[in-house]
């Protein structure tokens, strides 16, 4: 058996739990870009993975970084960013290791921060994951059992779902360590 944590969402009505992962930034916009575009031209999952992080490339230079107020464990790492990301598992969307240290069981997210500053340092290590190198690359992160915070946009994922918020919008996010129990084969 394997113990799992979930993220105990607070003050967000259309959500109530995460799994994964929970975040602000290029992320929903990539999900909601994905949701709309016309996948007959997409025959397998790898092409699908390749069209997500070729759009997710294009975002990350054409997306404006907004102010995200945030209280890790009641410390503030406020500022303006990419994308903020409270991670329960090591990777996300097109298979980006954003947390390749993270473990859904081990009782603490990964807080994953990319400020405006690292625009190059995403987009390259996007660029490469492209071109099909699988460069490690470490972004900088925060170890969190409970966060408070808002984000300046409208939209926030909840694993895969995007969720329309108010501009600003309070949420506070809880650890639930172990809450979840699955069979994993030897």
């Amino acid at each position: 058996m394997k113990k799992f944590d979930v993220g105990r969402i607070h003050n967000l009505p259309d959500a109530k739990f995460f799994l994964e992962s929970f975040g602000y930034g290029i992320f929903p916009y990539l999900i909601k870009k994905m949701k709309k575009l016309d996948k007959k031209n997409i025959e397998t999952p790898e092409m699908e993975m390749q069209t997500a992080l070729e759009i997710l490339y294009e975002i990350i230079f054409s997306y404006e970084p907004k102010h995200c107020e945030l209280k890790v464990d009641g410390i503030d790492h406020s500022g303006k960013f990419l994308l903020a990301e409270i991670m329960n598992t090591r990777l996300i969307g097109p298979n980006l290791f954003l947390s390749p240290h993270g473990d859904p069981g081990d009782g603490q997210f990964e807080v994953i921060l990319i400020p405006e500053k690292d625009k190059d340092k995403l987009a390259s290590y996007v660029s490469h994951k492209i071109k099909g190198v699988q460069e490690p690359y470490t972004f900088h992160q925060l170890k969190a059992k409970k966060i408070n915070i808002s984000w300046e946009g409208t939209h926030v994922h909840v694993d895969d779902e995007i969720i329309k918020i108010n501009k600003d919008e309070a949420v506070e996010i809880d650890l639930r360590e172990g809450l979840l129990e699955f069979l994993v084969p030897p």
